[in-house]
């Protein structure tokens, strides 16, 4: 997936706002979910894709110290326009 972020990059044009937008924003995001995934121990059971969202597994966090029991986050695709 890097290489091909910095395949777009490298024949992005910069001059334009958006642009520069979007390329960071698919840097930052990439490295992001790297660490997060990193930090989270995630592995590639632990993301569930369904037609309308993603649901992650978290075994290890804050939350569940106690409990010792995994915790589920879901994303839903953006509505907003």
């Amino acid at each position: 997936v890097q290489s091909i972020l910095h395949a777009l990059a490298a024949r992005a044009d910069f001059s334009q706002l958006h642009v520069v937008q979007y390329i960071t924003m698919a840097f930052l995001a990439h490295d992001g979910l790297l660490r997060a995934a990193e930090l989270l121990q995630l592995q590639l059971s632990d993301v569930h894709w369904s037609s309308d969202h993603v649901r992650l597994r978290i075994r290890k966090s804050k939350a569940n110290k106690l409990s010792g029991q995994p915790e589920f986050v879901y994303i839903y695709p953006s509505t907003s326009d």
